[in-house]
């Protein structure tokens, strides 16, 4: 029975290939291409599944005629049932309709190579949440963000440690001084490290509190002042320039929107500085010999239009106002180093870049996912990390796209760099706190 199946398998083999058309190499192999995000893949010509159904028939009538002798080992004797391998991990309990997604499994096998990225497992209390930003220093890397109680009716601020960005530890020391609410920036700074949030008072409401560190590790609450109160939007942002602080908020009142700049030299003690009235200040950095703050602000009429501002202390603030048809909608975010400055945001997203932070030129040629929030300025140029891809340039100029599949379901909070390595922060999957890194290396 066994060497009639095989003649008959040799028999069916010669006439399939007999059958198939000649082909050259570039017919057969052509140009590599890149299948876009969410396209179909063509299907094969008529020809082809013409002969794979043939095919697929011969294979299916050889095993109903053989089938026994085909599914046994050399020597008749047959092959034990496949096993799973034995999971090394703890298995997770039964997910419910309001459960927060799987956490992605950082333990496969990842891509490597120069522009490769891995996800890597932050630990988390509670239903999921987000981390909002990074900060480094030669000492390592401090993250905060928020995490979900009660499948994100309400967030407590996190903050997360790491020694070179491979391997994150949560700050459970800080819980009880953090209270409710959510941590939206952390620079270097004052006594070690200052960050800025939300804090829900005992009775309701939310009113801005500013937290420091000297290790990154012990937090405490630096006091409140009396303007820290009222009705404030996220996201908040910090900067640092020398040994002067300053932090920058939106808040709302029976007259409107306001931007509120607050200012501190040790990162303990905290004075209103600035309040422009009209505009939305949601980032900040230190720029040149001062600050530079963005956001938007209301032109001549009446539309919020993306703004911009210098100063050289945080007192006094020079705004720097587009019209709509150049500069539009709200810019979210700003970063800057020696070499320039560059700022995100508009309608559609795209980037501005800057000299001296005062004339600003639109880069025709970006387009960014909605709501991109994470840019890096360095000596190395500008890194931007969004939806679906990345952008690198080394002078705000030309740009180049690299896309990536692990940011497809991903939102960001910022992007820092230690040594070789860039880290990115945010959540995927909807609310899941995550960090993404990228090490040309491979380390």
């Amino acid at each position: 029975m066994t060497s009639t199946l095989h003649d008959q398998l040799r028999e069916y083999g010669d006439q399939f290939r007999s059958a198939l058309p000649t082909i050259g190499v570039e017919d057969a192999v052509g140009a590599p291409r890149a299948v876009e995000p969410g396209r179909q893949l063509r299907r094969a010509p008529q020809w082809k599944r013409g002969l794979l159904v043939t095919a697929a028939t011969a294979v299916v009538a050889l095993l109903l005629i053989g089938g026994s002798a085909l599914l046994r080992s050399p020597g008749g004797v047959e092959s034990p049932p496949a096993t799973e391998p034995i999971s090394t991990t703890a298995t997770s309990p039964p997910m419910t309709a309001t459960s927060v997604p799987p956490r992605p499994d950082t333990t496969a096998p990842q891509p490597v190579g120069e522009d490769a990225w891995t996800v890597l497992e932050v630990p988390v209390v509670g239903s999921g949440g987000f981390i909002a930003d990074v900060a480094v220093d030669e000492a390592g890397l401090v993250a905060v963000g928020y995490e979900c109680n009660d499948d994100c009716v309400t967030t407590s601020p996190a903050i997360w440690v790491s020694a070179a960005g491979s391997e994150w530890a949560r700050v459970e020391s800080a819980d009880e001084s953090l209270g409710t609410g959510s941590l939206q920036a952390v620079a270097r700074g004052g006594p070690g490290w200052v960050a800025i949030g939300l804090k829900r008072g005992d009775e309701g409401g939310s009113a801005i509190a500013i937290w420091w560190s000297e290790n990154g590790r012990e937090w405490q609450q630096a006091p409140a002042t009396a303007d820290f109160t009222g009705t404030w939007r996220v996201p908040l942002g910090l900067a640092v320039a020398d040994s002067h602080l300053i932090a920058v908020g939106t808040g709302m009142d029976e007259s409107g929107v306001f931007g509120r700049v607050w200012s501190s030299n040790d990162g303990l003690t905290w004075t209103t500085t600035a309040e422009l009235r009209d505009a939305e200040l949601v980032g900040a950095t230190s720029f040149e010999a001062g600050f530079l703050a963005v956001g938007n602000a209301v032109d001549e009429n009446d539309n919020f239009v993306v703004a911009a501002w210098t100063s050289e202390d945080g007192t006094e603030w020079t705004k720097v106002l587009h019209q709509s048809e150049t500069f539009g909608g709200q810019l979210g975010a700003v970063a800057a180093a020696s070499g320039g400055a560059i700022a995100i945001g508009g309608m559609p997203d795209t980037a501005w870049v800057s000299v001296d932070g005062s004339s600003w030129a639109k880069v025709e040629e970006l387009e960014l996912p909605m709501e991109t929030r994470a840019v890096l300025a360095d000596e190395r140029g500008f890194t931007i990390v969004g939806l679906g891809a990345w952008w690198t340039s080394a002078d705000g100029a030309t740009w180049q796209r690299i896309d990536e599949e692990l940011f497809i379901d991903a939102a960001f909070g910022a992007v820092a760099r230690t040594g070789s390595r860039l880290i990115a922060v945010g959540s995927q999957a909807g609310q899941i706190p995550t960090v993404w890194v990228q090490d040309p290396t491979g380390g």
